[in-house]
């Protein structure tokens, strides 16, 4: 444990012993949702459905090495961590659960939402199946009624950045650079968007880093100054801090050998650290506001809530909860270039053909691989470096956007990662109208940008007032 890490409320001593006792969040005295809360975060609890879509990492190197060679038109995924037995567990456990609201249930909003929630659940757990099987066609149903699929106007944002990005592409004297381009150009979908979201004012996004940093100092970090390089077991005690402090010190870490990011699995309740990845403060900053304080914090304040399930969060919840952590990211760094990087967006996009053109993963990668070729040349890297980067970058943006499906089927992806750019674009459009919208970002797993979930909570009588009560530990 890290000497210097000093936690808001309680002192740690200098051996580094993280003190047993935890913050005193107030529980409400009421609970709507007690009777099915509990079994539902148990069912949910036996798949982790991002995992059940990774891979073994020696399996997928080779996959990655006989690609970028040319041996394979398309790669092919594995899938291990999906176990056919647990899924049908949790059906079973999910359809029992549904079942029993409805018969019993005589509140209609926690009826509708708890409907709808096992539903998304169900769709998830059927995708999963359908990974297993190879059914092409039931993962893209599925994946689509889950997180939707891009649309036109936003991928249409998309291809206009990059496009102004390679216009920045100076060294034109360079055929090879010239025809790279041009072929870039080519390739990108030719459409058009009749407006583009409007960006956040500098004021605005001031604001918001005014609120995110105070978030940040509450966590009560001593960074001794010039510190700028952070190690994985690092990055690990630190997280220990930050759950600790906002009442999540049940929950694990691990550092992880197989994993490129930081991930939380909610499923689980454990944060899982890359291993020997170095990150600088900044990096830090971002990655703690968005993991602990947005994603596990919002868990944590849902759960205490009079309505349990904005623990688990309501129904199509990830647009909000990725566009919160978007918006917070901006805030940290006190700048806004871009609503997320339109890379994930457009090439989720370009898979599911919302040009008209369907594609597969092949296609999808060349395309990227031109932009991030380009992109490493603007950033000041020679050919041969930048050819490196843009491969590497090119092949884990598919993996992400392919993953689950067998890559060779065109039109099929994963569209979960759309939501990260229209995440951001809706909640910046919140924030813009009314910059106090920050101080809730942790108030739940709900979107505030979605009618259905205002609904929920205005008819269960659920108020800001009563949700903002969760922000101030009570003192013991």
């Amino acid at each position: 444990m890290l000497a210097w890490a000093k936690g808001k409320g309680y002192n740690r001593c200098m051996s580094g012993e993280i003190p047993t006792k935890n913050p005193d969040f107030s529980e409400p005295a009421e609970k709507l949702d007690s009777r099915w809360y509990d079994r539902l975060r148990d069912a949910v609890s036996l798949n982790d459905i991002i995992k059940c879509l990774d891979g073994e990492k020696e399996h997928r190197d080779k996959e990655k090495e006989s690609f970028l060679e040319g041996d394979k038109e398309n790669p092919d995924l594995d899938y291990p961590g999906i176990d056919l037995g647990k899924i049908e567990q949790e059906e079973s456990l999910l359809l029992e659960l549904k079942k029993e609201i409805i018969a019993t249930e005589g509140n209609e909003a926690i009826l509708l939402a708890y409907r709808w929630k096992i539903n998304e659940r169900l769709a998830q757990l059927r995708m999963v199946r359908a990974t297993k099987e190879g059914d092409m066609r039931r993962f893209k149903r599925y994946s689509e009624f889950i997180y939707g699929k891009p649309s036109v106007e936003f991928m249409a944002l998309s291809v206009e950045e990059i496009k102004k990005q390679v216009a920045k592409t100076t060294d034109l004297n360079n055929d090879e650079l010239r025809a790279l381009s041009q072929e870039l150009i080519e390739l990108l979908p030719d459409i058009e968007a009749t407006e583009f979201p409007e960006k956040p004012s500098e004021e605005t996004v001031a604001t918001v880093y005014e609120i995110v940093s105070k978030e940040f100092e509450e966590l009560g970090y001593e960074i001794p100054t010039g510190k700028d390089d952070f190690s994985d077991e690092e990055v690990r005690d630190l997280f220990r801090i930050a759950l600790d402090e906002i009442g999540a010190s049940y929950w694990d870490l691990e550092i992880d050998p197989n994993r490129g990011t930081v991930y939380v699995s909610q499923e689980e309740e454990k944060v899982y650290i890359p291993k020997d990845r170095s990150i600088d403060l900044l990096k830090f900053k971002k990655l703690v506001m968005h993991e602990v304080r947005r994603h596990v914090e919002r868990r944590v304040k849902g759960e205490k809530s009079r309505l349990s399930l904005l623990g688990l969060g309501l129904d199509r919840v990830e647009k909000a909860e990725e566009g919160v952590t978007k918006v917070t990211e901006h805030g940290i760094e006190n700048k806004f270039k871009t609503y997320a990087t339109p890379e994930l967006h457009l090439a989720a996009g370009l898979a599911v053909g919302v040009d008209g053109k369907e594609r597969n993963f092949r296609e999808v990668f060349e395309i990227l691989e031109k932009h991030f070729i380009l992109k490493a040349i603007r950033a000041g890297k020679d050919m041969e470096s930048a050819k490196k980067d843009g491969a590497n970058k090119a092949w884990n943006h598919c993996v992400r956007v392919f993953r689950g499906t067998d890559c060779k089927t065109a039109g099929v992806a994963f569209t979960k990662d759309m939501v990260y750019r229209e995440g951001a674009i809706a909640i910046w459009g919140l924030v813009s109208e009314d910059t106090n919208e920050v101080y809730k970002f942790t108030f739940g797993k709900y979107d505030p940008t979605n009618n259905r979930h205002l609904w929920v909570l205005s008819q269960l009588g659920i108020t800001d007032d009563m949700l903002e009560k969760l922000e101030t530990p009570t003192s013991s």
